[in-house]
């Protein structure tokens, strides 16, 4: 596909990304960018793919499903659409395929990829789950457990793509995991994309280390940190930072009352945002983590 020459009067952060083929036909429609005729086809590709997913969830054996249902069913229709224009990075992209192509082509090679993430979350869980951290925070130990596979077991693409079949509440780094934009597997992927980086992060350090360190967190509200629903990357990566900037590079957490008096000091001759460089340069001076470029993008982010 040609890339659009012209500048768009909107950009990614306009589109709802939750409800993305929707979103940016409502935008394109507005802004002139797509004629009521094309809208008309694409709507009607919709309503089409969407009378032959409901005839399937009937299995043929009733022209009537349930208002609720239906609208389950058309949503997934429109995940798959969701799913391929958002892989093609950028809403130039995606308006030009939902102007170029079919909207059945779109539908199908979304669904491909709903597939294709489908088995590549399973790969991601696997990878996530050989750094499992025996640290007995219950939401952790939950996602890293039981929801995967209840997901998995559960998930219907076809069906119903945008349920996850599981319950989500254990938090990511910076981000709590209803914040979270994606929906469905891509939700799914992004997540155990996220606690993968985070556990193989924490396997750098010493359990022990690890527990110590949440112990003295927990001391801060008087409570024991299992009852805490805190992220453990987060509580890790900031005794870390702290360590680095008071010149040390070695993987341990502990910070001494000396340490913490003596970095108070060091953090006064810098600003919020100086601070942050700060932080993302000492984090690509340790070759333990910039050598994993992934990992190293994710938490300076």
């Amino acid at each position: 596909m040609d890339s659009i020459l012209v500048r768009l009067p909107f950009d990614d952060n306009d589109i709802n990304k939750s409800n993305y083929t929707l979103s940016l036909l409502s935008n394109c429609f507005s802004y002139g960018l797509i004629s009521e005729k094309k809208q008309s086809e694409i709507l009607n590709s919709l309503k089409t793919e969407f009378l032959e997913i409901a005839r399937q969830y009937t299995k043929g054996e009733s022209s009537t499903i349930t208002k609720e249902r239906g609208e389950i069913l058309y949503e997934s229709v429109l995940y798959s659409c969701d799913v391929y224009l958002l892989s093609l990075g950028g809403v130039d992209k995606a308006l030009m395929a939902l102007k170029s192509l079919p909207t059945g082509h779109i539908i199908v090679q979304g669904k491909k990829l709903v597939q294709k993430y489908y088995y590549q979350s399973r790969e991601i869980y696997e990878k996530a789950f050989d750094n499992i951290l025996d640290i007995n925070i219950h939401e952790y130990m939950l996602e890293m457990n039981k929801s995967f596979h209840e997901f998995y077991k559960n998930y219907s693409a076809r069906f119903d793509a945008k349920n996850i079949c599981t319950s989500i509440d254990y938090p990511l780094l910076n981000q709590f995991a209803y914040e979270m934009e994606s929906t469905g597997v891509c939700y799914i992927k992004d997540y155990y994309t996220a606690l993968m980086l985070e556990n193989q992060f924490c396997s750098l350090f010493s359990l022990n280390d690890i527990k110590e360190t949440l112990n003295n967190y927990g001391k801060i509200y008087h409570c024991n940190y299992t009852s805490l629903l805190i992220n453990i990357c987060q509580v890790v990566l900031n005794n870390f930072l702290a360590r680095l900037l008071l010149g040390k590079k070695d993987f341990s957490l502990k910070l001494t009352n000396e340490n913490i008096a003596d970095l108070e000091i060091e953090c006064s001759f810098y600003t919020s945002q100086n601070l942050i460089s700060k932080h993302n340069n000492l984090l690509s001076s340790c070759n333990k983590i910039y050598e994993n470029i992934q990992m190293f993008n994710y938490l300076k982010s």
